[in-house]
């Protein structure tokens, strides 16, 4: 698998979708994980670079070297942690791939440790149009070829708020 999209509501609402997709990932080293900017704050184009992410599990590192080779690479994204800030489509991903990961390498070793090995690239998002989409994605596109590391692209998406389910279910 290369490319995921996965829910960012609530884990009461969106938790058992987002189990299931995670699960079925063989866990590359990163994760690029772009999120929609619900809140507009920010640069609408925002990538950080450096950093940790502190989550109830612990911590997950920033792949600074992906992330500053889609900077450099992209007319577009900013380096702007404002944006990030108050901002919880890319942080709910995280405490999926930790658990996840924690129980392969238990599963795999015979004890469950905190591994959280893999980095991540956050990416946080708002206003695009389809030249920004396209700049954005050949400079993630080339960072991963330059890089060569085993990377997921998660797209984190509300899908709809505002259509009873029957609608949303048939499209």
């Amino acid at each position: 698998m290369i490319g995921a999209l996965a829910p960012h509501a609530g884990f009461m609402f969106s938790g058992e979708v987002a189990g299931a997709i995670y699960s079925r990932i063989i866990f590359p080293e990163t994760f690029v994980i772009l999120g929609p900017n619900h809140t507009g704050a920010g640069d609408p184009c925002a990538i950080m670079t450096k950093g940790r992410w502190q989550t109830p599990l612990g911590e997950v590192e920033i792949d600074s070297d992906l992330a500053s080779k889609i900077l450099a690479n992209s007319k577009s994204l900013k380096e702007d942690e404002r944006a990030h800030s108050y901002e919880h489509s890319i942080e709910v991903q995280l405490p999926f791939l930790q658990y996840l990961e924690t129980r392969i390498v238990a599963n795999k070793e015979g004890t469950r440790i905190n591994a959280n090995k893999f980095k991540f690239v956050p990416i946080c998002l708002s206003h695009l149009d389809l030249e920004i989409c396209r700049d954005i994605g050949k400079a993630i596109a080339k960072a991963i070829k330059e890089g060569q590391k085993k990377v997921v692209i998660v797209a984190s998406s509300d899908l709809t708020h505002y259509e009873p389910q029957e609608e949303a279910n048939r499209k």
